[in-house]
């Protein structure tokens, strides 16, 4: 509960710890009362509370939990990965209600951090080693493509070559 208390301080709430028995903790934002957040992280509204906020408190604890494994870094940010330098960084946005990726590559010839953000994941992972040179993209689109039918040709080859072997040593 500790770790969401200060991740949710990050994105400009309150927090309150109340309870002796079942600790719960209570949510502001900007004064007003949002939600109650229980023990099993389930959340709890306030019917007045302002909409969007409403809205987003669900949202950003349910990324919490998705994501607090991971290594925490920067303002409210959890590092997917950390390729010589360069990290790529998930975190929840709470003016657009969703999760968000941001990159953070060095540049090889001025040493400054370049920061990107992305809407997917999977545009991110590909930025990201595309930026990075993780792996070489170019390289592996040029390698020549097998059909399935070559594949399987191949593979029937291999095994009948491998079948006629055990035959072969077996008199």
């Amino acid at each position: 509960m500790e770790k969401l208390v200060s991740y949710l301080e990050t994105l400009g709430y309150t927090v309150e710890e109340q309870g002796k028995i079942q600790r719960f903790l209570i949510v502001f934002y900007q004064g007003l009362p949002v939600g109650f957040i229980l023990p099993d992280f389930s959340v709890r509204l306030v019917t007045d509370a302002d909409g969007v906020q409403k809205e987003s408190l669900g949202k950003i604890v349910a990324f919490f939990q998705e994501h607090n494994n991971l290594p925490s870094v920067g303002s409210g940010e959890f590092m997917i990965l950390n390729y010589r330098g360069s990290q790529l960084t998930v975190f929840f946005n709470p003016k657009h209600q969703r999760m968000q990726y941001a990159s953070y590559t060095v540049s090889p010839e001025t040493g400054e951090i370049q920061r990107n953000l992305y809407m997917n994941y999977d545009t991110a992972i590909h930025h990201f080693v595309e930026q990075t040179h993780m792996i070489n993209l170019h390289e592996l689109h040029s390698l020549p493509q097998k059909t399935l039918g070559e594949r399987f040709s191949e593979w029937l080859l291999q095994y009948l070559l491998k079948k006629s072997q055990e035959k072969l040593e077996q008199k």
